[in-house]
């Protein structure tokens, strides 16, 4: 069975989720929101 992700890939996938994450936070705290650091 060939894998769905190779690792360029799932990097890439990645990335982009903890860009939307940081994204998400960053319009929060322009708006006022605490926004908890549970990134590690």
């Amino acid at each position: 069975m060939d894998p769905t992700y190779d690792l360029p890939a799932l990097v890439q996938d990645m990335m982009q989720a903890d860009l939307n994450l940081f994204k998400r936070d960053a319009y929060l705290m322009k708006g006022g929101h605490k926004v908890f650091n549970y990134h590690e």
